[in-house]
């Protein structure tokens, strides 16, 4: 690889990584390509050069999202589809699979190193004009909760208002929490909490809500 080959894979990165702080802080509407390239320290035309348009930038920071959401879960996604295959009726296995699945999204969103794809799919999952079919991840976290949801309580459906409304406070929940570890750190500044005792909490208030609704809902 030439100087000139490895300065532009350079600038191409530098942008990505611009990009995706700026989605995250300003959103797809409020950023413009003059700031993004500015930010990376680079120009215009190396930005159209690599990504075409803003647009095209935009796609590939969701796809660094996927990364984080998606193909980095596929284990887990794969033991969801196994569960429901093997034991669609045990609802402790699903309850003990729900609560795990749980504490993997709190996990990933509490991590330091996934705020800024966090911020993206937040930002695009709270969209009312969002083409949610570009938002994969989002959309298999939600749809992964809500059947659990159900085979946790004992429901045949695929599907009930109470599981979908529920997923959807949920992962609102889940997802607000990002800024959480920095809310604590400034009421707590005279006795900091822990990162591991923020993350426990978060668990515990989650654990405590579904609770709440499996007793509501659940089968008898």
């Amino acid at each position: 690889m030439n100087r000139n080959q490895t300065e532009q894979g350079g600038a191409e990165a530098r942008i990505l990584q611009a990009a995706m702080t700026l989605f995250a802080r300003k959103g797809y509407e409020g950023t413009t390509t003059r700031e993004i390239a500015k930010k990376a320290g680079s120009s215009l035309s190396m930005l159209n050069l690599h990504y075409g348009s803003k647009e095209g930038l935009y796609q590939k920071t969701l796809e660094r999202v996927f990364d984080v959401f998606y193909f980095s879960k596929l284990p887990f996604y794969q033991e969801i589809l196994k569960v429901r295959q093997e034991h669609p009726d045990d609802r402790e296995v699903n309850r003990d699979l729900l609560e795990r699945y749980t504490g993997m999204i709190i996990d990933t969103v509490l991590d330091p190193e996934n705020r800024e794809a966090v911020l993206i799919l937040n930002r695009a999952f709270l969209n009312p004009d969002q083409d949610f079919r570009k938002i994969e991840p989002m959309l298999m976290l939600f749809m992964n909760l809500e059947l659990l949801l159900l085979s946790s309580a004992g429901w045949k459906e695929a599907s009930a208002p109470w599981a979908k409304e529920f997923s959807f406070q949920m992962i609102s929940s889940m997802f607000s929490h990002v800024n959480y570890p920095s809310v604590a750190e400034f009421l707590n500044r005279d006795e900091p909490t822990e990162p591991s005792e923020v993350r426990r909490l978060v668990k515990e208030y989650q654990a405590l809500s579904i609770a709440a609704v499996l007793s509501e809902y659940s089968k008898r």
